[in-house]
């Protein structure tokens, strides 16, 4: 008797563990089928659409992803949008179908982002032109794409973005900073201006200073108190590497979009995504190229934004 109690322990000792082993893989599982549940609308701020690459995206509506093609003509940029057979070109408010100057220094760059949360996404295209930067988004209102918004600034992005609370597009000057910010909901395909509210844009103190430290023509002895002391000092070396007694660098523009909220819904993480335009000051026949560097600012343990991350991309 007593040889088979302990043969029957064995046995329900087996059936313990392949029943761990099993609800451990059904929660592995879930976990990464949940990851897949998100945003597909949405491009991360690493990945812009650019000349070089494209995704697809349903942006119309009709359960088919479409395909966002970008051509040049003219040395100006065209985007057309490929749904269903059909072309869509997209076509700014002054009726043209150029969007933007062409340059090597200054790239365009275009996100996906359901501002509406319709789950049908918005266009956003930056770039420059005449040697300034332009933003435009665009919203498919049944029939077409439609330049619902123009911005002539430097900073574009998006605050509560996926969070419980409506989605807000920002546009400001880098210079000048809070006080030139429009603020913007988009509601059944019609935008509401929220500039009124006065909404600070968070960390953007970080980023004026860090601008200020690359557009710098000298490498800093010491750079200033907005970098996180976790931060990977392999990336923060970057900073000293930008081969400044060669190139001279100046800022172009800027995209921002927060990932990371307190428990009151206020954004304690967010990435930027900022352009410079290389200029090498030694040898006029090098034509100026870009420079793009993606910086990840997080609240510390005191409530304070810092710099945990510098990619140069």
């Amino acid at each position: 008797m007593a040889k088979f109690i302990i043969i029957k322990k064995k046995i329900i000792f087996y059936y313990i563990l392949a029943l761990f082993f099993l609800l451990v893989l059904i929660f592995l599982f879930f976990s990464l089928k949940n990851n897949d549940f998100t945003d597909e609308n949405t491009i991360n701020v690493f990945t812009p659409i650019n000349s070089k690459n494209h995704s697809d995206f349903d942006l119309t509506g009709d359960g088919i992803n479409d395909k966002i093609e970008i051509t040049k003509e003219n040395n100006k940029y065209l985007v057309n949008i490929k749904s269903n057979n059909k072309e869509y070109p997209l076509i700014n408010k002054e009726g043209s179908i150029y969007l933007g100057d062409y340059t090597n220094k200054w790239p365009i760059k275009i996100d996906v982002f359901d501002l509406s949360r319709d789950n049908i996404p918005e266009i956003i295209v930056r770039t420059s032109l005449n040697n300034l930067p332009i933003n435009y988004i665009f919203n498919w209102n049944g029939e077409s794409f439609i330049n619902i918004l123009t911005t002539s600034d430097n900073l574009v992005g998006i605050l509560d973005s996926t969070n419980n609370k409506s989605s807000k597009f920002f546009s400001l000057s880098s210079k000048k900073g809070d006080s030139s910010s429009k603020g913007f909901i988009l509601l059944y395909d019609s935008l509401k201006d929220i500039s009124f509210s006065n909404t600070k844009i968070p960390s953007l103190s970080h980023i004026q200073k860090f601008i200020d430290v690359i557009e710098a023509p000298y490498d800093l002895l010491t750079p200033p108190d907005i970098f996180s002391s976790e931060i990977n000092s392999s990336e923060l070396s970057i900073l000293w590497n930008l081969n400044k007694d060669i190139n001279r660098y100046s800022f172009q523009n800027g995209y921002f979009i927060d990932y990371d909220w307190n428990k009151d819904g206020e954004a304690t993480g967010i990435s930027w995504l900022l352009s410079f335009e290389q200029i090498n000051s030694k040898d006029d026949s090098v034509i100026p190229k870009e420079l793009l560097i993606y910086l990840d600012i997080k609240k510390d343990q005191y409530n304070n934004f810092k710099i945990y991350s510098i990619q140069k991309l």
